[in-house]
């Protein structure tokens, strides 16, 4: 499951599979649920969700409640982080985001634009997130490391 905010449209989405989207439906007032060709859910998304709740600021860094990472469970650990979309804390960069299947690492970076990494292994976002220095962590240890594309460019301003 993957949980992403949408800051700007104040938007929270629930990915529950990878599984195409077929129909969705409004099920109560800002809360649409998408469904698949078998009318299984595969999605739930809240419009407005800085509204619908006692603390907007929560929604800044939502993050999922992890057990503490040690040898035994560190492998458990970092695949639940891999399904998550955590806000980071840098200058170089705003969030990152994790396909264990794929192995690809998409990074956006504090200017918008959002870069994705091929054959990355699950240890090196591991440790991305881990790094005191994210910055430092991606000069050193992904940035001329890894092949990339560009995904997606930083919005212009008006």
């Amino acid at each position: 499951m993957r949980v992403r905010v949408d800051h700007g449209a104040d938007a929270a989405y629930f990915d529950l599979t990878h599984r195409p989207i077929k129909d969705s439906a409004e099920l109560a007032d800002g809360i649409i649920v998408d469904y698949d060709d078998d009318g299984r859910i595969v999605g739930v998304e809240i419009l407005d969700v800085s509204k619908r709740t006692d603390d907007p600021a929560v929604l800044k860094q939502l993050s999922f409640e992890l057990p503490p990472v040690n040898k035994a469970n560190r492998k458990q650990s970092i695949r639940l982080w891999a399904n998550a979309m955590p806000d980071v804390e840098s200058s170089m960069m705003t969030s990152v985001e994790y396909d264990e299947d794929d192995r690809e690492l998409d990074i956006t970076f504090s200017g918008g634009k959002t870069y994705r990494y091929f054959d990355v292994p699950l240890d090196v976002y591991a440790d991305l997130l881990d790094a005191e220095s994210k910055g430092k962590f991606f000069n050193e240890n992904i940035k001329d490391v890894f092949e990339h594309n560009e995904v997606r460019a930083a919005k212009a301003a008006v």
